[in-house]
């Protein structure tokens, strides 16, 4: 929008990763040591969906807070844009388990008027992201 700059953009923590290479280091090890190599190839290929599946999330995701509004763009294929003027935002809720809080990840939860939520799930830095948000807000 005109006279709109951006004031911070969330990245997607790089922990969304770690379950597929571990599927995928435990389907090689199983493939080298075992005599059904068909089950090791599919946890290899299912590991290597999800891997994939990750990466295009992380590379197709954008999340902002600009001076006029917060924005989530979701999708490569299917794109899905939600934008939230900075007035129509009545509170931000950030969820981080022991995991998230060891590893500075979590999910954020905007709640705009009329009841509309709009979930953030693996943003590095969430209580960087709310903080930001808040403070474009005042």
């Amino acid at each position: 929008m005109k006279n709109e700059e951006v004031l911070y953009t969330a990245p997607i923590h790089w922990l969304i990763y770690v379950n597929s290479a571990i599927g995928l280091l435990l389907g090689i090890v199983y493939y080298i040591i075992s005599t059904a190599p068909l089950a090791a190839f599919v946890i290899i290929a299912a590991s290597l969906y999800n891997l994939i599946t990750a990466y295009v999330y992380v590379h197709s995701t954008e999340f902002a807070v600009t001076t006029k509004r917060v924005i989530v763009k979701l999708g490569l294929i299917r794109r899905s844009t939600k934008e939230l003027n900075h007035k129509q935002v009545e509170s931000l809720v950030v969820d981080q388990s022991i995991l998230g809080r060891i590893f500075n990840y979590g999910t954020i939860k905007l709640i705009g008027t009329g009841g509309s939520t709009t979930r953030l799930h693996h943003i590095e830095a969430p209580l960087e992201f709310r903080k930001r948000t808040l403070e474009a807000i005042q």
